[in-house]
């Protein structure tokens, strides 16, 4: 957000540093890319993994009933 900031104020005064920030913005701009999809890649692994949890414990619960229906 400062390179985004500093680079409005640059443009407002006619001031020749924006193209540095405007480089240093589109760089920032880039890692938060790469963060992103990052973050996208564990949370469909983290997904992946709650569906196989889940589909454990139904197999569970299912296992349970079995069991408590033999008994009775």
């Amino acid at each position: 957000m400062d390179h985004y900031n500093e680079l409005v104020k640059s443009l407002d005064e006619n001031d020749h540093s924006w193209t540095t920030l405007m480089v240093k913005l589109c760089g920032t701009l880039k890692t938060v890319d790469k963060l992103v999809v990052f973050a996208d890649f564990n949370v469909q692994l983290l997904l992946e993994k709650v569906a196989m949890l889940e589909s454990l414990l139904k197999r569970g619960d299912s296992t349970v009933k079995g069991l408590e229906q033999k008994m009775h």
